[in-house]
């Protein structure tokens, strides 16, 4: 079932933050600047934060599980039009941003087509 890989998918994710999660808190921050300090920690717990949800839902319901997905694609264009149309956000952003959308997209597909199958 296609769900089983977007869940195989948030697993590798959750994998991946684990190690960059330990990368972020392994670097020497002591001679950073409080407020470097600060952007460390908050990296740390961000990381942490995201690699609980991948796992979490993991585990969801193929229902429940398309319905976050559905909801997040949905937080992530509304940030596509935030980054073209404010000056002040850079190309690199807005790539970013694209690329998650893109992920995000290739997911629900997944999920779409194995309900297709069913």
């Amino acid at each position: 079932m296609s769900a089983d890989v977007v869940r195989e998918t948030l697993k590798n994710e959750a994998e991946l933050l684990d190690q960059m999660i330990k990368f972020v808190k392994d670097v020497k921050g002591d001679s950073f600047t409080r407020q470097a300090q600060i952007i460390q920690e908050s990296w740390a717990r961000f990381l942490g934060e995201r690699k609980e949800s991948s796992e979490q839902l993991s585990k969801a319901s193929d229902e429940v599980l398309l319905q976050d997905l559905q909801q997040e694609l949905a937080q992530v264009e509304q940030y596509v039009v935030v980054t073209r149309t404010h000056p002040e956000y850079t190309e690199q952003w807005e790539k970013f941003v694209k690329c998650e959308r893109d992920i995000l997209e290739a997911l629900i597909r997944k999920i779409h087509d194995g309900k297709a199958a069913d």
